[in-house]
């Protein structure tokens, strides 16, 4: 039997079944295509989000650095003789610590404000669970915040802490980096749990670890974060 002949003598048949052919290869190759844009705009999508998490690591590392250069304070209110030299003079000290503060946390202000709108990306992505792991991060910014403030408040007003003399303690704890493992510094393993919830979401997008996480568990340990300040 003849191969045309199997398919039909009739031509219009022929034509029929080459465009049926025809389309179901381009329904397919346009669902391939859909899959690898779907999988590089979640590649990318993740990529940038992880470096945006990372940069308001480093702006928080930043604003709680316990040394404060010279340059940081306003002109004209620092010491310029004698071993304190550089040093704010104490007529200064509140001003001079607030311009300090408010130029640090610039930067940090500006890192998440980047990580933000990245992170409205993510939700589209990937639905609106993804909103409850940038809260952790959010917190440990008010937490710092409300260090810093009562910090400077304390700097005005000397009695501004006097009836919970425990608080300088954890004020100090709160706003300096001392390290990673210091028992000094209660932020930053705080601010490294809330960077970890990011890095075990994205990860198996950016294809850099194959373990599967637990999605029940990692939202659920987002809403139960909590700092006590």
């Amino acid at each position: 039997m003849n191969f045309w002949h199997a398919l039909g003598e009739n031509s219009d048949q022929i034509v029929a079944l080459a465009t049926l052919g025809t389309a179901y290869l381009a329904y397919r190759g346009v669902n391939i295509w859909r899959k690898q844009l779907i999988g590089k705009s979640r590649y990318e999508i993740a990529k940038s989000l992880l470096i945006a998490v990372y940069e308001v690591r480093d702006a928080f590392m930043d604003v709680r650095n316990p040394l404060v250069y010279q340059f940081e304070y306003p002109e004209n209110k620092t010491i310029t003789q004698g071993p304190l030299t550089g040093n704010l003079k104490d007529e200064h000290k509140y001003e001079g610590s607030v311009y300090v503060y408010q130029n640090r946390f610039k930067g940090l202000n500006e890192a998440f404000i980047k990580l933000e709108r990245l992170n409205l990306e993510a939700q589209v992505e990937w639905g609106p669970d993804y909103q409850y792991v940038i809260r952790p991060l959010r917190q440990c910014k008010t937490v710092l915040n409300l260090s810093i403030r009562d910090y400077l408040e304390s700097l005005k007003d000397p009695f501004y802490l006097k009836e919970i003399e425990k608080k300088k303690r954890d004020l100090r704890e709160m706003m300096y980096y001392s390290g990673e493992n210091s028992k000094y510094d209660l932020l930053t393993p705080k601010i490294n749990e809330a960077i970890n919830l990011f890095e075990v979401w994205l990860r198996p997008t950016l294809k850099q670890t194959t373990e599967k996480y637990n999605k029940k568990q990692l939202l659920e340990q987002a809403r139960n974060f909590d700092i006590d300040y």
